[in-house]
């Protein structure tokens, strides 16, 4: 029988991890690095790059450790400690007096090793879940992990946009707002000869004539020497004899790596006190070199299951195109549809929720239609909404956009796992959902950087900012296509055979793991 505290406990763990995947690796940090910091994106992609490389060479090693010891709950401490402790640290640099560059350089070797954190330890968080399900209730229960996910990704936003902008969806919050300063007046004649004052992110602005208070009009800008944008308050339709005024809001971006890294901590807690390793497993020797030839081996294996890897080599496509969406996702936003980190909360909230409706309702649709049909359907619309996004840069068409990608991501974890559990043998499942998830995670070496490349070399050859883009998403878009025309060749089974074969076998079918991917590692990303 399930134990209610430590299955509650491993469910909040998967809310935990969210926190950090959605502000750290899906909002502020790629915005601090690129904006703030005036850094191209392929410092970002490189970075991802560095971590996912780390990831894939240590996954197989990191499986052996699960198994063998039977310390996974250990293993599982450390790495989210870690991760949270390396997170804060981002922080720490990124407030510190060091140079630009030192200080980016720094902050970035800690968020690489952090993204390394958070992966191993979903390596071991999902092993944990025969700790606290039976074989009967695990996709279940997996689903409600999944589904814990998308709503900590949602409240971990909400948490932390205090610290970032001071306000909680337009709301300010009591403690972050500083007091007012006046920091420029316009002349009493009407001269206006002081000209636009430079508007900083991290203030709001107002303009104060006699008992009046009006908005301070903005002018957009922007400096190529130093890739920084500048946003400057205009006196336009100020009276003679106006003040300008100013306070802090927040702590900027840099002010949520410290506590983002405090509440992943806080609520993972309860999943490393509570969930225990399950008794009675059998320790065995670690074979390093064993662990990855078998890598080579579960490859080689992939000629006798037809279609198994031609899985595999479209889903090295499609999702390294959809993980390069994530973590790119919010430097597109602020610099082709100029949201703010206001704006960018309320969007990634939007896409979230809408995430998880897709998730479910495609659960229901992979079940009737079969998993094959469902994935193609969802890869064509990531294909039909990535080439409206390449098209059009009016921040109004993406509320209609970003909903819909994220209804798709929901929906592409939903309908992937079940036709690979069509593709093989009950007994080989574990096998080869563990070359999946390194297929995934190789996948994620090579998309952040080539995305990098891509708007470098167009910014370098003159290029529009808004065509730069265009040019990296266009690169995605092909990526989907190859993936999705790989998958057109996967064999199909017909829905009733593989629905009742997978009940037969025990196996999770698409209702029972219906919100995604195990970890839920994408979520945010």
């Amino acid at each position: 029988m399930n134990r209610p505290v430590p299955l509650l406990s491993w469910i909040l763990y998967d809310f935990a991890n969210t926190i950090f995947s959605m502000n750290i690796v899906t909002l502020y940090f790629s915005l601090w690095v690129t904006m703030n910091n005036g850094k191209s994106d392929l410092w970002v992609g490189v970075a991802n790059a560095a971590s996912a490389a780390l990831i894939v060479v240590a996954l197989p090693l990191l499986g052996v450790w699960s198994d063998a010891y039977q310390r996974k709950r250990a293993y599982l401490v450390i790495a989210t400690i870690a991760c949270c402790a390396l997170t804060a640290l981002m922080g720490v640099a990124a407030m510190s007096g060091l140079g630009t560059s030192a200080r980016v350089l720094v902050a970035l070797a800690c968020f690489v090793l952090a993204n390394f954190g958070y992966h191993a330890g979903l390596v071991f968080y999902n092993a944990l879940l025969t700790s606290v399900s039976e074989p009967a209730t695990m996709g279940r229960v997996s689903g409600y992990g999944v589904g814990a996910g998308y709503a900590g990704a949602i409240f971990g936003l909400l948490l932390v946009m205090p610290f970032a902008t001071g306000k909680l969806l337009h709301v300010g919050v009591p403690g972050f707002a500083k007091e007012w300063s006046e920091v420029a007046a316009a002349p009493a004649d009407g001269t206006f000869r002081d000209g636009p004052v430079a508007l900083d992110a991290n203030y709001e602005y107002e303009l104060r004539a006699g008992d009046r208070t009006l908005p301070a009009a903005a002018h957009e800008d922007f400096v190529a020497a130093t890739q920084q944008r500048f946003i400057e308050v205009t006196w336009t339709d100020a009276p003679p004899g106006a003040r300008l005024f100013r306070r802090e809001n927040g702590w900027g971006r840099a002010g949520t790596f410290i506590p983002t890294g405090i509440l992943f901590a806080f609520f993972a807690l309860p999943c490393m006190l509570w969930v225990k390793d399950r008794p009675g497993l059998p320790t065995a020797p670690v074979n390093i070199k064993g662990a990855y030839r078998q890598v080579f081996e579960g490859l080689a294996a992939t000629k006798k299951y037809p279609g198994v890897l031609r899985f595999l080599v479209g889903k090295w496509f499609y999702e390294d195109a959809i993980s390069t969406v994530y973590i790119f996702m919010a430097v597109y936003g602020a610099k082709v549809l100029k949201f703010s980190d206001e704006v960018q909360g309320k969007f990634l909230l939007t896409a979230t929720a809408f995430a998880l409706v897709g998730s479910f309702v495609c659960g229901f649709v992979t079940d009737r239609v079969g998993p094959k049909k469902t994935l193609v359907g969802v890869l064509v619309g990531w294909t039909v909404f990535l080439s409206l996004a390449a098209a059009t840069s009016n921040a109004r068409h993406f509320w209609l956009i970003g909903p819909g990608l994220g209804v798709l991501l929901g929906s592409m974890w939903t309908s992937s796992r079940p036709l690979l559990i069509t593709l093989v043998p009950k007994e080989k499942q574990g096998e080869f959902f563990a070359l999946s998830e390194l297929t995934g995670k190789t996948s994620a070496v090579v998309g952040p950087v080539l995305w990098g490349i891509i708007v470098s070399a167009a910014a370098a050859a003159g290029w529009s900012e808004v065509n730069q883009y265009r040019a990296a998403i266009g690169a995605l878009v092909v990526q989907l296509v190859i993936g999705g025309a790989i998958i057109l060749r996967v064999p199909e089974k017909q829905v009733g055979e593989g629905t009742s074969r997978m009940k037969e076998d025990g196996a999770e079918t698409a209702a029972d793991v219906n919100l995604g991917e195990p970890g839920g590692d994408n979520r945010g990303t």
